[in-house]
């Protein structure tokens, strides 16, 4: 899986994670235990921290980028999946925050 460090930040993953071989973790990404990064997803935390929480997931191709505010969070349990044209928004996308 391509890990990348950016301006002395870089990926911090559990043991008990599961990161796909084909995502990639740019920058402050914090990924905690029993959660999951699957297929070409895409976490760019360059300006900002990301931070997967316990048995959360993050589904194929989703894109996360950290901004300006100080952290961008997948809450425990949460899935976290990119739009799909004609599909309802899941109830978990709410557990997805912004705090700052």
């Amino acid at each position: 899986m391509p890990l990348f460090a950016f301006e002395g930040r870089e990926p911090a993953i559990s043991p008990a994670a599961w990161i796909a071989s084909t995502a990639t973790l740019v920058g402050d990404v914090h990924v905690e235990a029993e959660a999951s990064v699957w297929y070409g997803a895409v976490l760019r935390a360059d300006f900002g921290t990301i931070v997967v929480r316990r048995g959360a997931n993050v589904q194929d191709g989703t894109v996360l980028h950290g901004g300006a505010d100080p952290v961008t969070e997948v809450g425990e349990g949460a899935t976290a999946q990119s739009p799909v044209p004609g599909r309802r928004r899941s109830h978990q996308a709410d557990q997805i925050t912004r705090h700052g």
